[in-house]
């Protein structure tokens, strides 16, 4: 059934990384908690089911926290003087931040409707925070203003990456 194709669809994107969340979201058509979905039935009558989407929202939650921290890793790497250092690690903060799009377009579509959507809003939210200021320090740092870079990454960044983990964290446990 097509149900069954786009659970299938999403557990296999999990063990292949060459996948992309295009394919992914055209194989999952449509939520599986929408009221018309004869999925949303089968979730509430098979617990396998249900424990599989469960798993996929689990495992994309943790991919996000994942990218996240390898971010947050990598704003160490742009406090270098040594510019040839902090060039390679913007591509790396850019491939994170692709990811974390690609598994929040993911958990959009199977999140189930109500306070779990709201907290997705709530770290797109977040996100895009850190994202403004991840750029001010970029600018910053590019301008050789180490010291006010330091200061964005102690108040802002910190803020933003703070409430970003946070809505992650909420996600994760609920």
């Amino acid at each position: 059934s097509p149900a069954r194709i786009s659970l299938t669809t999403a557990c296999v994107w999990f063990s292949c990384s060459t996948v992309t969340c295009r394919v992914w979201a055209a194989c999952a058509s449509r939520s599986p908690w929408s009221t018309s979905s004869p999925l949303s039935q089968r979730l509430l009558d098979d617990p396998a089911t249900l424990t599989r989407y469960q798993a996929v929202i689990r495992d994309t939650v943790h991919e996000i926290s994942r990218n996240a921290e390898g971010m947050a890793r990598k704003l160490l790497v742009l406090m270098s003087p040594e510019a040839e250092l902090r060039v390679a690690a913007y591509p790396e903060i850019a491939a994170a931040n692709g990811r974390i799009d690609d598994a929040l377009q993911r958990l959009a579509l199977v999140l189930p409707p109500g306070a779990n959507t709201e907290r997705l809003a709530q770290l797109r939210d977040h996100l895009a925070e850190y994202r403004a200021s991840y750029i001010q320090v970029r600018d910053l740092i590019e301008r050789d203003d180490f010291a006010g870079a330091r200061a964005l990454l102690g108040s802002d960044t910190e803020a933003a990456l703070s409430a970003c983990a946070d809505a992650v964290h909420q996600l994760a446990n609920s």
